[in-house]
């Protein structure tokens, strides 16, 4: 005969759980790339962290420094992106891509992106970057 436990333990609901319409990292690092390509340089900035949107020694003039050098670029490639470790709300993704610019050069480059779940916004934000060499 089965027993059944009934208690009076209210269900937790965990604001930080993984809901079915999240996107992966995966998904977040292609949207990002997606956004650059269509030139909605605005867009794509929202996606960065409030600390790497601030971080001086790469955009000294913040958003203006961003949007400058990504209007050099004609188009992003990407060629890989693969996850590489996921504890939520964290998630770091190896990125293989090629830059275009639009003198028409080359650039192959490999990046780790290091991301985290920002629930206010419901959407993954790059938090920092590091060369693969």
């Amino acid at each position: 005969m089965a027993t059944s436990v009934i208690t009076n333990q209210p269900e937790l609901e965990l604001s930080s759980t993984i809901s079915s319409s999240q996107p992966s990292p995966e998904e977040a690092v292609h949207k990002y790339y997606s956004i650059l390509n269509q030139g909605q340089y605005n867009l794509a900035w929202e996606q960065l962290s409030e600390e790497l949107r601030n971080n001086r020694k790469l955009h000294p003039n913040g958003y203006y420094s961003y949007r400058d050098w990504w209007s050099t670029v004609r188009k992003v490639e990407l060629r890989s992106v693969e996850l590489v470790n996921k504890d939520f709300p964290e998630a770091a993704v190896d990125v293989k891509l090629t830059y275009i610019l639009k003198t028409g050069q080359l650039s192959n480059q490999s990046l780790q992106l290091f991301l985290f779940w920002n629930a206010q916004e419901e959407q993954w934000n790059i938090n920092k970057a590091k060369l693969i060499t």
